[in-house]
């Protein structure tokens, strides 16, 4: 799959400059017959609508105007199910790995709440005295709390801070059937669910 995911992206880079139209057509039929194609050695797992998409442009039902159908978004969906497929496994599978942890260790710096805040993130209310919620990047024992990028300037300015909700805000967001998923609560192991709602969603 990370092979697929290479050869289109540099399909696509291709595509993006000048190349002569025959080479253009050979780099996708290569990538079709190595990937795609029924007999293909590293076949990859795709809908059979995105295969008979694919097949249709680059060859164009076998008439000879084949190679106008082939533009830089030729394996966009088949990118699209790849991409998906990787955050499934490699990628969840390599965010418990210790290089991985390792890796975040060495980008986070300590940062320290010296006054209570009163920024927040969702709404333009700046100042008051407010229920307040800090807002992590991912959920789990590995999420750390979001850092805002330095803004404004003169007696304008504000460094670098942390990111924080107001509770109330992180309620009406998390009540909204569009905007549900966007933002939710968590104990303080990380946790998003409870073990009686996991064991509902198993039964």
């Amino acid at each position: 799959k990370l092979d697929f995911w290479m050869d289109t992206n540099e399909f696509q880079a291709a595509n993006g400059i000048h190349v002569e139209e025959e080479s253009l057509k050979k780099r996708a039929q290569h990538i079709f017959d190595s990937y795609c194609a029924n007999n293909a050695e590293r076949k990859v797992e795709l809908p059979s609508d995105v295969l008979a998409e694919i097949e249709a442009n680059i060859y164009n039902n076998g008439t000879t105007e084949r190679a106008a159908s082939i533009t830089c978004a030729l394996f966009d969906t088949a990118r699209h199910h790849i991409h998906q497929s990787l955050e499934q496994t490699k990628l969840e599978k390599y965010k418990q790995s210790s290089p991985y942890k390792s890796y975040l260790a060495q980008q986070r710096t300590v940062m320290k709440q010296k006054e209570r805040p009163t920024e927040c993130v969702l709404c333009s209310v700046k100042n008051g005295i407010h229920a307040m919620h800090p807002l992590y990047d991912v959920d789990g024992k590995d999420g750390r709390q979001l850092v805002l990028s330095a803004s404004g300037v003169g007696f304008m300015r504000k460094e670098k801070r942390l990111a924080w909700v107001h509770t109330l805000c992180a309620m009406f967001i998390c009540s909204s059937e569009r905007t549900g998923s966007l933002v939710y609560g968590c104990d303080e192991d990380g946790n998003w669910e409870t073990p009686e709602e996991e064991e509902e969603e198993e039964e």
